[in-house]
């Protein structure tokens, strides 16, 4: 809902909803690091495995891009430090293999890379050893077809792939990512 409501924000200029919003990503990242870590399937604090981190990451990193100038620069860096750089930290450290769950991972370290303009990080995210290019120039056929097969796969490959072609375009990087 925390996207939802960004997006009710800029579409109405309602400030209830910019701060409905702002305070829910406020208790993520005031209670991030508190919560145990879970190892299950990757690292994850927030959620059962790591997957679901970087699927909610598509949905935090615009929200966040909507709501920047109503929060602030400080509470901006506060979510960044507090959040989204420990999400990218258990990420990287989730070494789940070749598949799609690692795709999702590279896609959003590289959406948190772009939304604060970190360079290094959306090269790693893009270019590093696990990172988009590398995963799939192993995981795509030379038909273009996902390895793991079903259709359901080649999907969700576009569902991690499109929230960061968005927010690349809405940043005026979209054509560093077109032969992705």
């Amino acid at each position: 809902r925390i996207l939802e409501a960004s997006r009710l924000f800029r579409l109405t200029g309602e400030t209830r909803y910019a701060v409905w919003a702002a305070s829910q990503i406020d208790l993520y990242a005031e209670n991030y690091l508190r919560w145990p870590m879970q190892t299950r399937e990757g690292k994850s604090r927030m959620f059962a495995q790591a997957l679901d981190e970087a699927t909610a990451i598509a949905r935090l990193v615009p929200a966040v891009r909507l709501l920047r100038d109503h929060a602030g620069a400080e509470r901006v860096s506060r979510w960044k430090e507090r959040l989204f750089y420990p999400i990218v930290d258990n990420l990287r450290a989730s070494d789940v293999g070749l598949n799609n769950i690692s795709l999702w991972h590279a896609a959003a370290m590289t959406e948190v890379g772009l939304l604060f303009a970190d360079e290094p990080l959306v090269r790693e995210g893009l270019d590093g050893s696990k990172g988009i290019r590398t995963i799939l120039k192993t995981g795509v056929t030379a038909d273009f077809i996902w390895f793991e097969g079903s259709l359901g796969y080649q999907t969700y490959i576009l569902r991690a792939l499109s929230p960061l072609f968005i927010e690349a375009s809405l940043l005026g990087r979209g054509a560093e990512l077109r032969r992705e």
